[in-house]
């Protein structure tokens, strides 16, 4: 909200601040919106510079200095397409064009690393969110969670038309699940109007 807690003061990071870790996914953080919360977010990611070192889920390392968020997500990337093709449009404004899935190492051990590649193919003013699912074999929902694409910090209200987001997700599967086969699913939801789309 750019203030203090409990206080109409405005807030400024001191200069002194070398690391962030933040939870982007985090709703009793973003949920409390004011007419500038958006702004606040933009000026913070794109104010100061700002590298990201490493990410899990919706949580991000950064670092001051370097202004890269390439781990991240990256616009218009310069690199092969995605091996898993897709051609899932929501209303015709964004699509997800494919994907990419691979086990991560080292210290993403057990993690699952998901490369989804948008591409705007007009300009929206929706923030769209995506939903993962885990189904097992008879059909019921195992475990979901939302992920806002690019982690809020390039929302898809913000994309140019055919602008492409190359996003990278490391996903952590939930402890106690079977030993049987699970599958994955992505929907692609619009929160303020209700809707949503399964691929």
């Amino acid at each position: 909200m750019g203030t203090y807690t409990l206080s109409s003061k405005h807030y400024i990071l001191p200069d002194s601040v070398q690391y962030a870790l933040l939870d982007m996914g985090d709703e009793s953080t973003f949920n409390f919106k004011s007419p500038g919360s958006e702004e606040n977010l933009r000026s913070f990611f794109h104010g100061d510079d700002w590298q990201a070192l490493d990410s899990v889920m919706d949580t991000i390392l950064l670092k001051k200095g370097g202004k890269n968020l390439n781990s991240l997500y990256m616009i218009n990337p310069l690199n092969s397409p995605p091996k898993n093709l897709l051609q899932a449009s929501v209303n015709k404004e964004i699509e997800l064009t494919g994907y990419d899935l691979s086990m991560g190492e080292v210290q993403h051990e057990g993690h699952v690393q998901l490369h989804f590649y948008w591409k705007s193919i007009k300009k929206t003013d929706r923030k769209y969110t995506v939903l993962i699912t885990l189904v097992d074999s008879r059909g019921q929902t195992l475990y979901e969670k939302p992920h806002e694409i690019a982690y809020r910090i390039h929302p898809t209200r913000e994309w140019r038309e055919g602008d492409v987001v190359l996003e990278n997700y490391w996903f952590v599967m939930p402890s106690g699940l079977s030993q049987e086969s699970v599958e994955l699913r992505v929907g692609i939801y619009d929160a303020e109007k209700h809707e949503l789309q399964v691929f």
